[in-house]
């Protein structure tokens, strides 16, 4: 039981980590600049299993560290999110 339950609580913060990055400014920019849907993204990332949800935030969390250190270029980051996005909604396809 307490497997499940430490199971469940680290889903939940990597879909915190995973929506904080998609609905921060700059990701949501570059989202609107692809014209890709942020409700869509959201929707694709609960779907997720476990471990993609994991990989995902673990390069989520890389990318936000390295915007906020500067070591990213906007469209750098426009080129990721764009990538990181169209990859969740890949996934889901594949998986269904």
């Amino acid at each position: 039981r307490a497997a499940m339950v430490e199971a469940a609580r680290a889903r939940q913060n990597d879909l915190d980590q995973v929506r904080k990055f998609f609905s921060s400014e700059p990701a949501a920019k570059a989202l609107r600049s692809a014209r890709l849907d942020p409700v869509r993204i959201d929707r694709a990332v609960s779907q997720l299993d476990d471990q993609e949800l994991a990989k995902l935030a673990t390069r989520t969390g890389k990318i936000q560290r390295d915007l906020a250190a500067g070591a990213l270029t906007t469209q750098q980051l426009t080129y990721i999110v764009i990538a990181l996005a169209t990859a969740v909604i890949v996934l889901i396809i594949v998986e269904r």
